[in-house]
This record gives C-alpha cells, sequence and structure tokens, in this order.
C-alpha cells in the first residue's frame, strides 16, 4: 500500500540534521568572522525549517510534533553562537602561524617529500572534512603542529599513525594566499 494512504506516515518523516563538528572539553569556541556568520546562518535556517513543519502539518494535523531533532540542533547552535569567540586577524603582518592563517607547508623526505598543501586555520563548525575548501579546525593535528611557528620552520604530526614532517613555507592572513 502507497504511503501516501498511511495517516501515520507524518510523524515517522526521516530528518538527517548532522550535528555539529566535535569541541574538545574545556577548549574555546574560536571562530573567524566568517564562522561566526555561517553558525548565524545556520540558527535561520533551522528556524525557519521549524516554522515550515508547523506549517506544513497545521493543516493536515497540527497534532503532530516537530522532531525533536530539530530543536536539539538549533539548541546546539544557540550555545555554540553565545559561546563563540571571534578571532580577528593580526593587526600587523606577521609570519607566526595564528588563528585564522592561510599557512603553505612542504613536505620533506619520506612520501610526501616536496608535495605542497596549503590550508586556512577555522574554528571547528567552520572547517570541512576531508580538507574541502582547504579549511582546517584549529583542533586538527596538523593545525596544532604549526600554531604558533614561523615560515621556514619544521614540524612534525601524525595522521593515521604515520608521523609526517613538514615545512612551513608560507603564512598568511586575509586575501593573501600564503604562497
Amino acid at each position: 500500500m502507497s504511503k501516501a494512504f498511511l495517516k501515520d506516515d507524518l510523524p515517522n518523516e526521516l530528518f538527517i540534521v548532522p550535528p555539529l563538528a566535535d569541541l574538545p572539553p574545556g577548549t574555546p569556541n574560536r571562530v573567524t568572522p566568517r564562522g561566526l556568520k555561517l553558525l548565524e546562518e545556520k540558527r535561520a535556517a533551522l528556524e525557519a525549517e521549524i516554522e515550515r513543519w508547523r506549517a506544513e502539518h497545521a493543516e493536515s494535523d497540527p497534532a503532530v510534533p516537530v522532531p525533536a531533532v530539530l530543536y536539539e540542533r538549533l539548541n546546539e547552535v544557540q550555545k555554540r553562537i553565545a559561546e563563540a569567540e571571534v578571532a580577528p586577524p593580526p593587526a600587523a603582518p606577521t609570519d607566526v602561524v595564528q588563528f585564522g592563517a592561510t599557512v603553505v607547508v612542504e613536505g620533506i623526505g619520506g612520501e610526501f617529500a616536496g608535495e605542497r598543501w596549503r590550508f586556512t586555520i577555522v574554528g571547528v563548525d567552520e572547517a570541512a572534512e576531508f580538507w574541502e575548501d582547504d579549511l582546517v579546525a584549529f583542533t586538527a593535528p596538523i593545525a596544532q603542529a604549526v600554531l604558533g611557528r614561523k615560515r621556514g620552520d619544521e614540524v612534525w604530526f601524525s595522521i593515521e599513525g604515520r608521523k609526517q614532517h613538514l615545512r612551513i613555507v608560507g603564512v598568511a592572513y586575509g586575501s593573501d594566499d600564503g604562497s
């Protein structure tokens, strides 16, 4: 039988609303100005989804509750916004890697010798998974390895149980690309 004929199909609608990225306990929620804007946009989208749900189901069955996951995610986002610490770029040009820096690193020796990667260190909610858009959370191992270091410094970090040796070859902020 088609679900269209079942009166009880509305409460069982599937919602996939991914949770926010983990923020280690005791770690401040550092964000870039862009990261804060993205969180505010996420809050607005969740609020709109809750209102859409109410409007859509008010006619057919007003007793159908808004899925709890929408409220849970909205509360998470509101908490992250309330706890957000906006970290603006440094006031003066610097070659020290800080939150918000775009960093270029080069592999030294081993399987990645001579390869270069470019990434920007951002908050956990702004960071993309699998290095999409070249955004890396400040809590990621590679970010932890380069934070506070300078252009020319060599660093080690582990990924998937393998130690990687890198040299910082570029540090930039704002529209400069770090190379």
